[in-house]
């Protein structure tokens, strides 16, 4: 929700007493319908029960976690897609039928599978409930780790800014881990493939092996750079905490 309200591409910008607002006059929604998203369930604004509050230290970035587990981390409920009316092509959400599903930074694992759900959801009472994806963006995405992290410790020292991050040691190291990140990866993959193929997530062998795959990766192939670069991981071009974009919408959405 901070997307909505941090001055990116929402109404309103937050200001610095965390109380107020100004209009966004690069907001989406002057061309477009905006409807905002947290997720996975028990995040943000998305629950199915009342959570209990989670506490992120703006210092160090760590995350206590409140609430308990929720249902899919994303669904649509009938009725969340208005019954057109009379003259209407049953798509009564837009002038064109259609919408665009777009994420922040690492939504490459997930905006993907949302815009399936979307694209294939139906609705027994009724027939053309259809939503058609338009387009799929994804900003600064995950989105296949075996493509992807090799270029992390790369580009902790050797990068178009000139910055080293981490010592040169250190990157080739991260790099020598690509091996056992692999190999971890690849049993994470195909355990999934025929044991879960629809990504439940609710296998707990597959979802052990892909925490240890996951773990490995973010500990010893990307981890050196957020423990010892002092760099933003998502623009190395700034330093941790990042005082941009300021956090005045953090205790806005908190009085929510």
């Amino acid at each position: 929700m901070t997307q909505a309200v941090g001055g990116h591409n929402g109404p309103c910008i937050v200001q610095p007493d965390s109380n107020s607002t100004v209009l966004n006059p690069w907001s989406w929604n002057k061309v477009s319908n905006m409807l905002y998203i947290d997720q996975p369930v028990q995040t943000g604004f998305s629950y199915d029960d009342l959570p209990v509050d989670g506490i992120m230290d703006m210092l160090t970035g760590d995350i206590t976690v409140g609430g308990g587990p929720g249902p899919s981390n994303f669904y649509l409920a009938e009725g969340e897609v208005c019954e057109p009316g009379p003259g209407q092509d049953g798509h009564h959400h837009g002038g064109r039928g259609q919408v665009t599903t777009d994420t922040p930074p690492r939504g490459g694992h997930f905006v993907p599978e949302i815009a399936k759900i979307i694209q294939t959801t139906r609705f027994p009472d009724w027939p053309k409930s259809r939503v058609k994806v338009d387009s799929v963006g994804i900003i600064n995405g995950i989105i296949d780790t075996l493509i992807q992290t090799p270029s992390y410790p790369d580009f902790a020292v050797n990068n178009t800014y000139g910055i080293q991050t981490i010592p040169v040691v250190v990157a080739e190291t991260a790099k020598a881990n690509m091996t056992t990140c692999t190999y971890l990866t690849t049993v994470c993959r195909d355990l999934q493939k025929p044991y879960d193929p629809l990504n439940t997530g609710l296998n707990a062998t597959i979802n052990a092996a892909c925490l240890d795959a996951f773990g490995y990766y973010i500990t010893y192939v990307a981890g050196p750079y957020d423990a010892l670069s002092g760099r933003n991981p998502f623009d190395i071009g700034h330093t941790t905490p990042d005082p941009f974009p300021p956090p005045n919408a953090l205790g806005y959405l908190n009085n929510a």
